[in-house]
């Protein structure tokens, strides 16, 4: 079961006395939090979770910028999470979430598919086959759901149009709400497929 997971914050937290609330990215990846005393563990996490866009981009461009990025940052479902166990093989016992995702939104939107399967690859987050296989990155299981789901739309769709021509096109943005947010959310995410699980 994915609930086994319990997610908390990976990240730095200093509580003092001061009123404002901050969040700092250093060159090594590393995240520091400063917060007032006041604030619950709760609220703290709340407001994290709130500028986890934010966090996301600024790790990718530390990535960009060939500096030291610090491996101990990982996602789960969109969040980060502190994990003891081998991360790659958490991914992959939690992807059967990927699987029923794919049943049912082939059965929402009227897909039909041969199979799917789960693979790790350093440049794709899916791919299609023209008999119809789905092969799918297993970590897509960092991403949010909605970017998980909107890779898994865009893999159905090429079981009607093998290709990414206009018609294909039509399909997919007819399936997934703001396709350009879309788009630059997953490149912004590209960068954890370059990186080396071990």
């Amino acid at each position: 079961s994915l609930m086994c997971y319990y997610i908390i914050m990976n990240i730095k937290i200093i509580k003092s006395r001061r009123k404002t609330f901050v969040i700092q990215i250093k060159n090594t990846g590393e995240i520091l939090v400063k917060a007032p005393e006041v604030l619950s563990n709760d609220e703290i996490s709340k407001l994290i979770n709130a500028k986890m866009r934010w966090i996301t981009k600024k790790i990718a461009q530390i990535d960009k910028n060939n500096d030291i990025l610090d491996k101990s940052v990982k996602f789960f479902k969109g969040k980060v999470i502190e994990i003891n166990e081998n991360y790659l093989k958490m991914l992959f016992n939690s992807s059967s979430y990927l699987i029923e995702r794919t049943e049912y939104l082939a059965k929402k939107f009227n897909f039909e598919y041969n199979d799917v399967k789960i693979k790790k690859y350093k440049s794709r987050w899916g791919a299609c086959t023209k008999n119809k296989t789905i092969y799918l990155n297993v970590l897509l299981m960092a991403l949010k759901p909605e970017l998980i789901d909107s890779v898994i739309i865009h893999e159905l769709c090429h079981t009607k149009f093998f290709n990414h021509k206009q018609d294909f096109y039509k399909l997919y943005n007819n399936l997934v709400n703001n396709p350009k947010l879309i788009k630059t959310e997953l490149n912004k995410m590209s960068y954890i497929t370059k990186l080396n699980y071990t």
